[in-house]
């Protein structure tokens, strides 16, 4: 996606990064549509296309005062570009700047910065490129070497245009489903009896019981398997703190399903026993679980209320406690044995420790620089803490975590830092090149081509 020295700090980055940069991407995370993939509508405009469902863009947005008209509104997309623009001038540091300048430059040939001044000329070039090249979501896959996409699922998902990808062979990039188990973990939640029901349905099962529910998702996920789906991914806002006992998890599931409230005992057993039971399922479909820690979930009940979720309300959590993290994978472990397992800290605070928990356990690794880290400090803060104390060779890549067709550029900035964070200790005489060069395939591609097809 480019051969300039952005972000390569030295020759020996630019010499690892020239020699993997050509390879595949593996977005073994991602929140993309698996219906717009399919549909593959032409995109409309610069704007349609960089600002429609990117929540990244509209947090900076926001902080710089736009309003919400400009943001999520109905304005014209010119009106929300041109603010956009105006926002990247105040910006120095953000990641959006790089990025808007990479997606300019990979997808549309434009060099120009972004700017006020610029922004109405970007505007013409870019969707006249658009409209010559009818582009499309599967283009700017194509465009991007995308081998392999694993978007975000529910478990009561009926996967139908993940059926109608692989039925109608459309596409030389793989789109798979993840079981996303969140519903499946807010019990408490209005709304859960009606949620369990629909899953129930799908599944099968006359749910009465929490066994009952556990029998659902199992069944489930055998027809997730058969689809090839390769992760379970869980990222609700709490995690247990304390184990519990199964009779605990059955009396939170009841009184959950008929909209009783629970104590936070009863409702971290059914924590508890739900995310052992789906790390059990794991090791025996030979699925990955990512777990991904540290966020809340809607603080802005406003922006909530007006918009629902992810749109862009959510921030980082307080540190969780390393005992609770390694009291849940002791008793996988002692039960059915750990899967894979690919731990995804938000508060930057818990890296180290989740770095240290990781090298305790078999198969548990610590994965990309997540959300409001997936920048240059924190990406290299998360490599730095990585490698001091496990494999650098081992790590497993990086992933979108978007909703956006031009966000493949972040594997892009992800392989220049990564290869600059190398290239230094390589030109420190700390580590030989050519064994650097291994290492850089192994992260850039490797690693995560490894975790798709089950090797």
């Amino acid at each position: 996606m480019g051969t300039n020295d952005f972000l390569l700090l030295c020759p020996a980055a630019q010499r690892l990064y020239e020699s993997c940069c050509e390879l595949p991407i593996i977005d073994f995370h991602c929140h993309l549509s698996p219906r717009a993939i399919y549909e593959d509508r032409t995109f409309l405009s610069i704007g349609e296309l960089m600002l429609s469902g990117d929540h990244y863009k509209w947090r900076l947005m926001r902080a710089c005062g736009v309003e919400e008209y400009y943001v999520t509104g109905d304005a014209p997309w010119s009106e929300k570009f041109r603010r956009y623009a105006a926002c990247l001038e105040q910006a120095p540091g953000n990641p959006m700047v790089d990025w808007t300048r990479m997606e300019l430059a990979a997808y549309f040939g434009i060099h120009t910065p972004l700017t006020p001044k610029t922004a109405d000329e970007i505007w013409t070039e870019a969707n006249r490129v658009i409209g010559s090249k009818a582009l499309s979501p599967r283009k700017f896959i194509d465009a991007s070497n995308v081998r392999y996409i694993a978007t975000t699922d529910d478990p009561a998902d009926e996967l139908s245009f993940h059926q109608k990808l692989r039925q109608h062979g459309m596409m030389r990039t793989m789109v798979r489903p993840t079981f996303r188990a969140d519903n499946l973990l807010t019990i408490r939640r209005e709304g859960s009896s009606t949620y369990v029901g629909k899953l129930g349905v799908i599944a099968g099962v006359t749910i009465r019981s929490y066994k009952d529910y556990l029998e659902a998702v199992s069944k489930r996920l055998v027809d997730f398997s058969r689809m090839d789906c390769r992760f379970i991914d869980v990222g609700i806002e709490r995690f247990p703190l304390s184990q519990g006992a199964f009779q605990q998890a059955e009396t939170a599931f009841q009184k959950g399903v008929a909209g009783l409230p629970m104590s936070d005992g009863e409702y971290d057993a059914f924590l508890f026993e739900t995310l052992a039971f789906l790390a059990g399922e794991c090791r025996r479909l030979d699925m990955t679980l990512q777990l991904h820690l540290g966020a809340v979930r809607n603080p802005n009940s406003v922006l909530y209320e007006h918009l629902g979720p992810d749109c862009g309300g959510d921030c980082m959590g307080d540190v969780m406690s390393p005992q609770a993290l390694c009291r849940l994978l002791d008793a996988v472990n002692k039960r059915s044995g750990l899967p894979r397992v690919i731990l995804y800290p938000l508060n930057p605070a818990m890296v180290e420790p989740f770095v240290s928990i990781a090298g305790s356990f078999p198969g548990v690794t610590v994965g990309p620089a997540w959300w409001f880290n997936d920048h240059l400090c924190g990406i290299d803060r998360q490599l730095r803490a990585f490698s001091a104390n496990l494999p650098l060779g081992t790590y497993p890549g990086m992933v979108t975590d978007s909703r956006s067709f031009t966000s493949y550029i972040r594997h892009d900035y992800f392989r220049r830092i990564f290869a600059s964070y190398l290239g230094k200790i390589v030109e420190s005489g700390r580590f030989s090149e050519q064994a650097a060069m291994e290492v850089t395939r192994r992260v850039f591609y490797d690693n995560a081509e490894q975790l798709v097809n089950r090797l």
